[in-house]
């Protein structure tokens, strides 16, 4: 299994002068940093309410759908091969390494699974993310090997072990995605300083410093005196009386009752930066909208980043681990199935709604609406000619059980009527 050719996608990366050679990708000078990004990308999104929240929220919104195997039309052993690849994702819980895949995805912007197939087909999320880098590439950009920086050893996997999840790969990125957190290293910056800047502010007001003047004029305290003085004023407890014959005087110092200008502000324009970087709606504006506003930041949201990621996910999947594990078993590509993220008939009372509205609206004929369902048009007319077939039946089976019931109401003997005497 083959990484496609990047030569293409990175032709800023080539240099050609005249007919000399191409050069090749410097390993090491692309792979500076990626460690220590993953390490700011953690610790933004431990100690950021904001990040956390939209991260998990991408995970959430991705899988919400749940993911779905289709097996392709017209294949002979279709629907055996998905039922393989269905018990393989109870077997490797691919709702959860989804889940964690995610995570890591929109963190790091990559996230890597190892693929092994001994003693049984596995797959597992390899720990230690950051520490994983190319090894080995060819001439035309292709990485051919993987390692993983482990104290100076590690293991060596090849392109065909490792199943990279990525995105938005680009010439600073590359051979990992783009973290969606880039762009974000001011705002989370100035939210930090503001945090610690807000906490010394409210630590200044509820407890503000003391200013004491000991003497006057007239009586100028010795050393020793203002270190028992300080001593005294040190170690007094509140509730105790202090009792001096020098001149004291006290003053309390606060930053004051005005706070950090345009804070509200300021704030607002970071974390709205952030959510757009992110491109997924935080709690705090889900609650704070109205419904309309709340149902059109869900559908950008699907748009823009919930249906590219579902994509991704389900290529990857088809291409990099139903194939190969099908293929072990003996079983033909053209079965491999594909993954959808909702059954087929998810939406299809809202579609029956609709074409039934304009059916009763006699905009369409019944026979098109349904056509244009996917309903089977040849087994809706079997349907209705059994049907016809049926109420015929059973209209004749009524008119001879009526006419069966009059003959013989016929052919009863009659009975003696039965004398009323009038009665005078």
């Amino acid at each position: 299994m083959k990484w496609p050719s990047l030569h293409e996608k990175f032709k800023g990366f080539w240099h050609s002068l005249g007919g000399t050679r191409q050069q090749q990708r410097d390993l090491a000078y692309l792979n500076y940093g990626w460690t220590e990004r993953c390490k700011y990308y953690d610790s933004v999104y431990e100690k950021h309410p904001l990040a956390k929240s939209c991260i998990l929220g991408i995970a959430g919104r991705v899988l919400e759908q749940g993911l779905f195997i289709k097996p392709p039309e017209k294949y002979d052993r279709a629907e055996d091969a998905a039922y393989q690849c269905e018990e393989l994702n109870k077997r490797l819980g691919i709702d959860i390494m989804l889940y964690d895949t995610l995570v890591s995805w929109a963190k790091y912007g990559s996230c890597f699974w190892e693929l092994t197939t001994e003693p049984v087909f596995d797959a597992r999320i390899i720990p230690n993310q950051e520490l994983i880098t190319p090894k080995a590439q060819d001439g035309t950009g292709n990485i051919l090997s993987w390692t993983q920086n482990l104290y100076g050893t590690g293991p060596v996997w090849t392109a065909d072990d490792i199943i990279p999840f990525q995105w938005n790969v680009t010439s600073k990125s590359w051979p990992y995605g783009t973290s969606l957190l880039v762009g974000c290293t001011e705002e989370f910056a100035i939210l930090e300083q503001l945090e610690g800047d807000i906490a010394a502010h409210m630590k200044g007001t509820a407890f503000p410093g003391e200013l004491w003047q000991v003497g006057d004029q007239t009586f100028i305290p010795t050393t020793t005196e203002m270190g028992s003085i300080k001593s005294d004023v040190k170690n007094w407890q509140p509730g105790e009386k202090f009792v001096t014959n020098y001149p004291i005087k006290r003053e309390a110092s606060a930053p004051g009752d005005k706070g950090i200008a345009n804070l509200p502000d300021v704030l607002n324009f970071c974390k709205d930066n952030i959510t757009d970087a992110l491109m997924i709606s935080p709690i705090s504006k889900m609650y704070n909208s109205t419904y309309a506003s709340s149902k059109e930041m869900q559908d950008m949201e699907k748009a823009r980043l919930v249906v590219p990621l579902q994509r991704i996910i389900s290529h990857v999947l088809r291409e990099q681990l139903y194939k190969p594990f099908l293929e072990g078993l003996g079983y033909s590509v053209r079965v491999v199935p594909n993954v959808e993220w909702q059954p087929a008939d998810a939406d299809m009372t809202e579609k029956l709604e609709a074409w039934a509205t304009a059916v009763q609206s006699r905009i369409v004929p019944a026979e098109y609406a349904a056509e244009m369902m996917g309903f089977d048009m040849d087994k809706i007319e079997e349907y209705r000619v059994k049907e016809q077939k049926r109420k015929e039946e059973q209209f004749k089976l009524q008119q001879q059980t009526q006419a069966k019931l009059q003959q013989q109401q016929q052919n009863a003997p009659e009975q003696p009527q039965a004398k009323v005497k009038e009665l005078v």
